[in-house]
Protein backbone atom coordinates (compact mmCIF):
# COMPACT_ATOMS: atom_id res chain seq x y z
CA UNK A 1 0.00 0.00 0.00
CA UNK A 2 2.82 2.30 0.86
CA UNK A 3 4.34 1.76 -2.57
CA UNK A 4 1.04 2.64 -4.27
CA UNK A 5 0.77 5.86 -2.27
CA UNK A 6 4.27 6.82 -3.30
CA UNK A 7 3.56 6.17 -7.00
CA UNK A 8 0.38 8.27 -6.90
CA UNK A 9 2.18 11.11 -5.18
CA UNK A 10 5.03 11.00 -7.72
CA UNK A 11 2.61 10.94 -10.65
CA UNK A 12 0.60 13.98 -9.56
CA UNK A 13 3.71 15.94 -8.63
CA UNK A 14 5.06 15.41 -12.13
CA UNK A 15 1.89 16.83 -13.69
CA UNK A 16 1.69 20.56 -14.39
CA UNK A 17 -0.12 23.10 -16.51
CA UNK A 18 1.63 25.03 -19.23
CA UNK A 19 2.80 28.49 -18.10
CA UNK A 20 0.40 30.22 -20.54
CA UNK A 21 -2.59 28.46 -18.97
CA UNK A 22 -1.44 29.40 -15.45
CA UNK A 23 -1.09 33.05 -16.49
CA UNK A 24 -4.59 32.99 -18.05
CA UNK A 25 -6.16 31.57 -14.88
CA UNK A 26 -4.38 34.05 -12.64
CA UNK A 27 -5.28 37.04 -14.81
CA UNK A 28 -9.03 36.33 -14.58
CA UNK A 29 -8.90 36.82 -10.83
CA UNK A 30 -7.20 40.19 -11.15
CA UNK A 31 -10.13 42.15 -12.59
CA UNK A 32 -10.24 45.19 -10.38
CA UNK A 33 -13.51 46.99 -9.83
CA UNK A 34 -13.36 50.64 -8.92
CA UNK A 35 -13.55 51.25 -5.16
CA UNK A 36 -16.63 53.43 -5.56
CA UNK A 37 -18.54 50.40 -6.96
CA UNK A 38 -18.36 48.56 -3.63
CA UNK A 39 -19.28 51.70 -1.70
CA UNK A 40 -22.21 52.42 -4.02
CA UNK A 41 -23.56 48.89 -3.57
CA UNK A 42 -23.51 49.28 0.21
CA UNK A 43 -25.20 52.68 0.07
CA UNK A 44 -27.90 51.31 -2.24
CA UNK A 45 -28.47 48.29 0.01
CA UNK A 46 -28.78 50.48 3.12
CA UNK A 47 -31.15 52.86 1.31
CA UNK A 48 -33.39 49.97 0.25
CA UNK A 49 -33.47 48.59 3.79
CA UNK A 50 -34.37 52.01 5.22
CA UNK A 51 -37.15 52.44 2.65
CA UNK A 52 -38.57 48.99 3.41
CA UNK A 53 -38.55 49.63 7.15
CA UNK A 54 -40.20 53.02 6.65
CA UNK A 55 -42.86 51.58 4.36
CA UNK A 56 -43.52 48.81 6.86
CA UNK A 57 -43.90 51.27 9.72
CA UNK A 58 -46.32 53.42 7.70
CA UNK A 59 -48.36 50.38 6.69
CA UNK A 60 -48.44 49.12 10.29
CA UNK A 61 -49.58 52.53 11.55
CA UNK A 62 -52.30 52.80 8.91
CA UNK A 63 -53.68 49.34 9.64
CA UNK A 64 -54.10 49.96 13.37
CA UNK A 65 -57.69 51.15 13.86
CA UNK A 66 -58.34 53.89 16.38
CA UNK A 67 -60.09 53.09 19.65
CA UNK A 68 -63.18 54.91 18.38
CA UNK A 69 -63.27 52.81 15.21
CA UNK A 70 -62.77 49.61 17.21
CA UNK A 71 -65.70 50.56 19.46
CA UNK A 72 -67.81 51.49 16.43
CA UNK A 73 -67.02 48.18 14.69
CA UNK A 74 -67.81 46.21 17.85
CA UNK A 75 -71.18 47.87 18.50
CA UNK A 76 -72.16 47.65 14.82
CA UNK A 77 -71.41 43.92 14.92
CA UNK A 78 -73.57 43.51 18.03
CA UNK A 79 -76.30 45.69 16.51
CA UNK A 80 -76.36 43.57 13.34
CA UNK A 81 -77.09 40.42 15.39
CA UNK A 82 -80.44 41.94 16.44
CA UNK A 83 -80.50 39.85 19.62
CA UNK A 84 -83.77 39.95 21.55
CA UNK A 85 -83.77 42.00 24.76
CA UNK A 86 -83.58 40.09 28.05
CA UNK A 87 -86.11 42.57 29.42
CA UNK A 88 -88.82 44.22 27.33
CA UNK A 89 -89.57 47.63 28.79
CA UNK A 90 -89.64 51.26 27.77
CA UNK A 91 -88.41 52.36 31.21
CA UNK A 92 -84.69 52.67 31.97
CA UNK A 93 -85.32 51.98 35.69
CA UNK A 94 -87.07 48.65 34.93
CA UNK A 95 -84.26 47.64 32.57
CA UNK A 96 -81.68 48.61 35.23
CA UNK A 97 -83.48 46.41 37.82
CA UNK A 98 -83.58 43.46 35.41
CA UNK A 99 -79.82 43.70 34.77
CA UNK A 100 -78.39 43.52 38.32
CA UNK A 101 -74.79 42.80 37.22
CA UNK A 102 -74.48 46.37 35.95
CA UNK A 103 -72.71 48.42 38.61
CA UNK A 104 -73.51 51.73 36.94
CA UNK A 105 -76.65 53.64 36.06
CA UNK A 106 -77.95 53.20 32.52
CA UNK A 107 -80.13 56.33 32.60
CA UNK A 108 -78.70 58.78 30.04
CA UNK A 109 -77.60 62.18 31.33
CA UNK A 110 -78.01 63.77 27.88
CA UNK A 111 -81.47 62.61 26.74
CA UNK A 112 -81.39 65.11 23.85
CA UNK A 113 -78.85 62.84 22.12
CA UNK A 114 -81.57 60.17 22.05
CA UNK A 115 -84.34 62.49 20.81
CA UNK A 116 -86.77 60.70 18.52
CA UNK A 117 -85.84 57.23 19.84
CA UNK A 118 -88.16 54.98 21.87
CA UNK A 119 -86.78 52.45 24.36
CA UNK A 120 -87.87 48.83 23.70
CA UNK A 121 -85.81 46.82 26.18
CA UNK A 122 -82.30 45.85 27.19
CA UNK A 123 -79.74 43.11 27.65
CA UNK A 124 -76.14 42.57 28.71
CA UNK A 125 -73.28 42.91 26.24
CA UNK A 126 -69.69 44.09 26.34
CA UNK A 127 -67.65 46.91 24.88
CA UNK A 128 -63.89 46.43 24.74
CA UNK A 129 -64.21 43.56 27.25
CA UNK A 130 -66.20 45.68 29.74
CA UNK A 131 -69.67 44.52 30.83
CA UNK A 132 -72.16 46.89 29.23
CA UNK A 133 -75.86 47.44 28.65
CA UNK A 134 -77.35 47.09 25.18
CA UNK A 135 -80.60 49.06 24.94
CA UNK A 136 -82.92 48.33 22.00
CA UNK A 137 -84.49 51.46 20.50
CA UNK A 138 -86.83 52.35 17.64
CA UNK A 139 -86.73 55.63 15.76
CA UNK A 140 -89.83 57.51 14.54
CA UNK A 141 -89.81 55.51 11.29
CA UNK A 142 -89.70 52.15 13.11
CA UNK A 143 -86.04 51.52 12.31
CA UNK A 144 -84.07 49.55 14.90
CA UNK A 145 -81.38 51.49 16.74
CA UNK A 146 -79.20 50.41 19.66
CA UNK A 147 -77.70 52.28 22.60
CA UNK A 148 -74.66 50.86 24.36
CA UNK A 149 -73.61 51.99 27.83
CA UNK A 150 -70.38 50.89 29.53
CA UNK A 151 -68.49 52.05 32.61
CA UNK A 152 -65.90 54.67 31.73
CA UNK A 153 -62.57 52.92 32.24
CA UNK A 154 -59.20 54.54 31.65
CA UNK A 155 -59.10 52.90 28.22
CA UNK A 156 -62.61 53.98 27.20
CA UNK A 157 -61.98 57.51 28.47
CA UNK A 158 -59.51 57.88 25.59
CA UNK A 159 -62.35 57.51 23.05
CA UNK A 160 -63.02 60.87 21.43
CA UNK A 161 -66.71 61.82 21.25
CA UNK A 162 -68.01 62.05 17.71
CA UNK A 163 -69.79 60.28 14.88
CA UNK A 164 -67.84 57.42 13.33
CA UNK A 165 -68.77 55.97 9.97
CA UNK A 166 -68.08 52.36 9.14
CA UNK A 167 -69.14 50.34 6.11
CA UNK A 168 -72.06 48.93 8.14
CA UNK A 169 -73.37 52.20 9.56
CA UNK A 170 -72.76 55.22 11.76
CA UNK A 171 -72.01 55.20 15.47
CA UNK A 172 -72.19 58.24 17.73
CA UNK A 173 -69.88 58.01 20.75
CA UNK A 174 -69.89 60.27 23.81
CA UNK A 175 -69.26 59.96 27.52
CA UNK A 176 -70.11 61.60 30.80
CA UNK A 177 -68.02 61.45 33.96
CA UNK A 178 -68.69 57.75 34.63
CA UNK A 179 -69.96 56.09 31.44
CA UNK A 180 -69.30 55.67 27.75
CA UNK A 181 -72.29 55.78 25.39
CA UNK A 182 -72.48 54.61 21.78
CA UNK A 183 -75.61 54.68 19.66
CA UNK A 184 -76.14 52.99 16.31
CA UNK A 185 -78.78 54.67 14.16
Amino acid sequence: MNNLDQKLRDYYQSQSLPDAKIDEILSTGKIVRPAFWNQTRWIAAVAIIVLLIGAGAITFHQTQPSLENMIAAEVLKNHAKQLAPEINSSDFNEIQSALPKLEFSIAPTQPDLLAGLRVQGGRYCSIQEELAAQISLLDNEGKSCTLYIAPLTETLLAAEPGIYEQKDGKVQIWHDTHRLFAVVR
